[in-house]
């Protein structure tokens, strides 16, 4: 299983569930949304990788941290597409194509407002627990 496998299982998650999908449609990005995008709209990236060790050296356990920023024209709407993938993401356990995902958390969330587009964003941070195979 490599890194892009995670990625791949994450925007999955993300695009199969109908709330979120009821206010994003196919708008979900990897690491930027493009400046021409509809909103409201997703990017995710991954911000860490952190992978467990055991005595006999690494034991395919890996929990990464993934950003997900949720951009809109309103406060309120850029908040009710934070609450879907929070919804959508926090305490999941499920096969993903070939991806175990044994946890996912909601660790961090903020707000800004950008002035000079307009614009509304809702950052969270997640970690995701999956096992990794070579």
């Amino acid at each position: 299983m490599t890194a892009a496998n995670m990625e791949q299982a994450l925007y999955s998650i993300l695009s199969d569930d109908t709330a979120v999908k009821a206010l994003v449609a196919a708008r979900i990005y990897p690491s930027i949304i493009p400046p021409d995008a509809a909103l409201p709209a997703i990017a995710y990236q991954r911000v860490s990788a952190m992978r467990v060790k055991s005595h006999g050296g690494p034991s395919s356990l890996a929990r990464p941290r993934f950003q997900i920023t949720c951009l809109a024209r309103s406060y309120g709407s850029a908040r009710a597409v934070a609450d879907a993938t929070r919804g959508a993401l926090d305490g999941i356990k499920k096969t993903v194509g070939n991806v175990w995902v044994q946890a996912a958390f909601v660790q961090n969330e903020f707000d800004t407002f950008t002035v000079e587009d307009d614009l509304y964003t809702v950052r969270q941070d997640f970690y995701i627990w999956h096992a990794e195979t070579w």
